[in-house]
């Protein structure tokens, strides 16, 4: 189940909201499109799966199972991370696989 606070706005246009555009159940994420310049967005939840508090990754895993690797500069706010704990976050993608981006708890 995906669960989401607030709204959506465009990275180019912070002034536009942006609009549903679908779920893809596969990677358990919502799609939101920019009704101005057609980017879109990808977000999803979570739970924080593995913590190396020593080099400032975890990894989160995902409704389906998917583990997406994270990054403390990646957190949207200051916030302690716990294990088990449920965050939200927008998948980007890297060389290596899908990374979670602007992670906030939930």
């Amino acid at each position: 189940m995906l669960a989401f606070n607030g709204v959506r706005h465009c990275a180019r246009h912070p002034q536009v909201k942006l609009v549903f555009s679908g779920h893809d159940r596969r990677f358990n994420t919502t799609r939101f499109l920019c009704p101005l310049c057609g980017t879109v967005r990808e977000y999803s939840s979570g739970v924080i799966k593995h913590i190396n508090n020593a080099r400032g990754f975890f990894f989160i895993e995902n409704g389906c199972g998917q583990d997406l690797f994270a990054h403390v500069n990646d957190l949207a706010a200051a916030f302690v991370l716990r294990l088990g704990q449920a965050v939200e976050f927008e998948v980007g993608h890297s060389a290596k696989g899908p990374k979670a981006l602007a992670i906030r708890p939930l």
